[in-house]
């Protein structure tokens, strides 16, 4: 079994974080930002390209419509630092940014 440290898929490096895809069901996305800063939330299309949909503040959450298999990407609004990503695999689900 290796003996190689297992790291948490919230921690891969960015350059392998997964793309959408296109093949999945219709989803909401409630996101919930527990953080004490301002978090700008990107999906990833199919060609990995971030597009920005929605900034929440500390305390605040948003319903997003989506797609099962779709990844979403949070990010800091002052530093663009990657916070989390998350694949959506349920019809609801949500997704809670916390430190």
């Amino acid at each position: 079994m290796g003996g190689g440290i297992e790291v948490p898929d919230t921690q891969i490096p960015e350059e392998e974080l997964p793309c959408s895809t296109t093949s999945g069901a219709v989803a909401t996305l409630n996101v919930q930002n527990e953080l004490n800063e301002r978090a700008q939330i990107y999906w990833r299309d199919s060609a990995c390209a971030e597009r920005l949909y929605f900034t929440l503040g500390p305390g605040e959450g948003f319903a997003q419509g989506t797609y099962t298999t779709h990844v979403w990407v949070a990010r800091g609004e002052a530093d663009g630092r990657l916070i989390d990503h998350r694949t959506v695999t349920a019809a609801n689900e949500t997704w809670s940014l916390t430190p």
